[in-house]
């Protein structure tokens, strides 16, 4: 990810799904923003297993800043934003901080919301991001990427794929009917049999389709295709 990209007025983006992120929280009442010990030792080993298992679990902030879209509006009303950085092919990461002191490293003046690990992932999933970027300013930065993020939410992401594939395969003229049906499997692409190749092309470099859809995805050949 590119920090140049970090806290533009165009990247800066409200967090969705009204999930209240500045209500009061009394999970986090005692909460004096160090960083959680266990946290900063898996961050510091790498492992992606230990990672993720203090994630389930732990503590993370996130950055709300006052976003810059309209600039003459009065402070006291500005509206917040989540804070995203923006890689240099567009795509996008959420920042994430063990510690208000990682935080305010990075940036002084963002406001840290205190979020679990899963919550985050989510939080960046709703902002369409593809990574959440934990300690950008050290000392011990880590990248989750977006699979990683699908399975820390702990939550059934395949409905982003719908619209993803909806738009791939209309791009290259395919007609399919897409779902995804229950709660769990394969999303599934019914299509006519002479399309099979063309979707199947068309899915080995759709690196995010394929990580909202960790248990696959189910070519169907319609009815009466020859």
């Amino acid at each position: 990810m590119d920090s140049r990209g970090v806290e533009s007025a165009d990247h800066a983006r409200s967090f969705g799904g009204n999930r209240g992120l500045e209500d009061p929280q009394a999970r986090w009442k005692d909460d004096h923003g160090d960083a959680d010990p266990l946290l900063v030792e898996s961050l510091a080993s790498g492992d992606p297993n230990q990672v993720m298992h203090v994630l389930r679990t732990g503590r993370l902030f996130i950055a709300l800043a006052r976003s810059t879209i309209q600039p003459d509006i009065e402070e006291k009303t500005a509206e917040m934003a989540v804070v995203c950085m923006t890689a240099s092919d567009g795509r996008l990461g959420l920042l994430g901080f063990t510690s208000v002191d990682s935080l305010t490293r990075w940036n002084p003046h963002a406001r840290p919301v205190p979020i679990t690990g899963m919550d985050a992932a989510v939080a960046a999933l709703d902002e369409s991001a593809q990574a959440l970027l934990i300690d950008i300013a050290g000392p011990h930065p880590y990248t989750i990427t977006l699979p990683d993020l699908v399975h820390l939410s702990g939550v059934d992401q395949r409905a982003r794929a719908v619209p993803l594939l909806r738009e791939a395969l209309a791009g290259v003229g395919v007609e399919s009917h897409i779902e995804a049906p229950g709660s769990s499997g394969p999303v599934q692409i019914t299509v006519p049999a002479a399309q099979v190749d063309t979707i199947s092309a068309l899915l080995v470099g759709r690196s995010d389709i394929h990580a909202y859809t960790p248990e696959g995805i189910s070519l169907v050949v319609s009815d009466g295709a020859s």
